[in-house]
């Protein structure tokens, strides 16, 4: 084998990192919608109070 045989091999083996999301998620989720959850979750919170 030679050393490009061994590199295709190798590239092969590694599987490739699969993205959980198909679209751009940023680090930060924007402020309106840190806003939405927590309003939701209050409306929750005292819908079961």
């Amino acid at each position: 084998m030679t050393s490009d045989e061994k590199n295709q091999c190798q590239k092969r083996d590694v599987p490739q990192p699969r993205p959980e999301r198909d679209f751009y998620m940023p680090a930060m989720p924007p402020f309106w919608l840190c806003r939405a959850v927590t309003r939701a979750a209050r409306k929750l919170c005292r819908y079961f109070k």
